[in-house]
């Protein structure tokens, strides 16, 4: 499986040159020159990195789920995780002002289902200095408090802090 979506994704004069070499050095090469064994360059190093995640879920899916059954295929979930990334990381970017909430938009929370529990999670980050936390709640179906926390994450994005 493996090797067959490598080899519909990578150059074909560059195919020959690829699978013989050194794990580290073949990460290297697609991590840090993207054009270098990739058809397509853009958003590789999402796309490269969706689909080393993807096969090995899949390999331990396969191996510890007798019963796993593959529904959508590695490739199409990579394309499809590396299009809701770069959609997401656009957004973020769009957004990125010292304070991008409207005081007109309402938080109201709404619980789940009957017999359910909702987590409601949050994260933000100080423009002066980078730092950030992010923080989180457990509550259930009738808003009773379940399991809370929070944690200050140090230096990153904002991204970095939401997820």
């Amino acid at each position: 499986m493996a090797m067959a979506i490598w080899s519909s994704l990578i150059k074909t004069e560059k195919l020959a040159d690829c699978f013989p070499r050194d794990f580290r050095d073949w990460m290297q090469i697609n991590i840090a020159s993207p054009g270098f064994y990739a058809r397509e360059e853009g958003d590789w190093d999402l796309l490269f990195g969706s689909i080393l995640w993807l096969i090995w879920k899949n390999r331990n899916r396969r191996l510890f789920d007798p019963d796993y059954f593959e529904h959508e295929y590695v490739l199409e979930k990579s394309r499809r995780l590396t299009l809701e990334a770069t959609r997401a990381l656009d957004s973020a970017l769009s957004m990125f002002q010292p304070s991008h909430r409207s005081s007109t938009m309402s938080d109201i929370w709404h619980p789940p289902p009957h017999n359910w529990c909702k987590v409601n999670t949050d994260g933000s980050r100080n423009v002066e200095n980078g730092l950030a936390s992010c923080g989180g709640v457990i509550r259930s179906s009738n808003g009773g408090w379940m399991f809370g926390f929070s944690k200050v994450v140090g230096v990153c994005s904002i991204v970095e802090a939401e997820l």
